[in-house]
């Protein structure tokens, strides 16, 4: 005899109320999550992804018309340091962070 036979039709019928009900639990947590602290978020892909717009920036600046230039040169250090240039690349968008 298997288990399922010695516990009983009514009782299988349990186990698979039970089942859904976990499943249902699952899904509301999942729910609740994302509703509270909002989607999971790539972290480690988002500060790639922004390291690579930085640098095509600074790409860009470095055959700008003023490069080369003293003044110039601290403006985009200036910029580098304060995170100005993050979110030049992030479009304002950083400030949600990955």
């Amino acid at each position: 005899m298997y288990p399922t036979e010695a516990i009983g039709v009514e009782a299988q019928q349990v186990l698979a109320d039970v089942g859904r009900t976990t499943d249902e639990i699952a899904a509301a947590e999942a729910t609740l999550h994302a509703a509270v602290l909002g989607p999971i978020r790539n972290r480690a892909g988002g500060r790639k992804r922004e390291a690579v717009g930085r640098d095509a920036v600074l790409s860009i600046a470095a055959d700008g018309r003023h490069a080369g230039a003293g003044w110039y040169e601290e403006w985009l250090d200036g910029l580098r340091r304060d995170g100005s240039l993050t979110r030049i690349v992030c479009g304002g968008l950083c400030s949600a962070r990955w």
